[in-house]
């Protein structure tokens, strides 16, 4: 027995055990933390922030705090592994990389995307994921879903409808030819929009909209499409940046019928994105304090 004691493995063992249990006693007693990640803008980026908050005549910290908020929304994201699960997510980054590796199988095209940062890069990507993070903080925090569609003042004055859209990626004569094709196979009842085209960002219904509602989901050439088309009839192809988009409009038996009526919407609506607006603040803060943050040239910006 004394032979044993005195071996040196039991040694070595014994002694990673009182180093393991006093590097935990510290992290316990909060003498030892974790080094926080890193999440720093360059400095090019604050600048180019600077020059927008003048160029818009809108105080700069507010600009800069969104622009971090975003990226930590990404990290989320990304750390929950959402640009790979999300389908609109996968669609377009799997689109932009079959281009550069044409035989690579999805999960290496997907390694690929994240090895060029591209959920950061790709603008429909980034807004894709920061708005499904948005979405999920907003789902947890049992907000109780009110008056939804565009802010009050201007649905009292602007002409509403149920639009229903169908999008075709691609601005090419094959892309634009697709879509010819199924807007006829649309107007002869062969294929429900449901199971027609490919996922948008903007949405594939889009209910009691205005024209301004749709100025921002879907552009402004298909906007002005919607205000002119002929409702129960479906419209284009109507070109744009992304592809092509094909439209249905019907009148909006929501519209507002009193002034009563509106002031009892509004009042819910306002409330609601009160509500959704503070859950995610709330979160934000919480996970913004996760992070050392470098902002060069602008670090007091953050300070309460």
């Amino acid at each position: 027995m004394t032979a044993l004691l005195r071996h040196p493995l039991l040694h070595f063992v014994a002694l990673g055990l009182l180093v393991f249990l006093g590097q935990s006693a510290l992290q316990t007693s909060g003498l030892l933390h974790s080094p926080k990640p890193l999440l720093q803008l360059d400095a090019a980026t604050v600048a180019q922030l600077r020059q927008q908050a003048r160029a818009k005549g809108i105080p700069f910290e507010p600009l800069l705090r969104a622009r971090v908020d975003e990226e930590v929304l990404i990290d989320r994201a990304l750390a929950r592994g959402l640009d790979r699960r999300d389908p609109v997510a996968r669609r377009r980054l799997l689109q932009n990389m079959r281009l550069s590796y044409p035989k690579a199988g999805e999960a290496e095209l997907l390694r690929r995307a994240r090895a060029l940062d591209m959920p950061r890069r790709d603008v429909l990507v980034r807004r894709r994921l920061i708005e499904r993070v948005q979405g999920d903080i907003v789902d947890g925090s049992a907000i109780a879903v009110a008056a939804a569609g565009a802010p009050m003042a201007e649905q009292r004055r602007a002409s509403r409808m149920h639009l229903t859209h169908v999008f075709v990626a691609g601005r090419d004569t094959a892309a634009q030819q697709r879509a010819e094709a199924l807007r006829d196979a649309l107007v002869r009842g062969e294929i429900a929009p449901e199971a027609a085209g490919e996922p948008h960002l903007g949405g594939r219904r889009l209910r009691d909209v205005a024209p301004a509602d749709i100025r921002r989901q879907l552009g402004g050439a298909v906007a002005d499409a919607a205000a002119r088309m002929q409702a129960g009839q479906w419209h284009g192809p109507v070109g744009s940046a992304q592809g092509w988009h094909l439209l249905h409009a019907t009148p909006s038996e929501t519209a507002v019928r009193s002034d009563a009526g509106w002031e009892q919407r509004a009042a819910r609506y306002l409330a609601h994105e009160q509500r959704r607006r503070g859950a995610v603040a709330e979160e934000l803060a919480g996970l913004r304090a996760g992070y050392t943050i470098r902002l060069p040239g602008a670090q007091e910006a953050l300070r309460p």
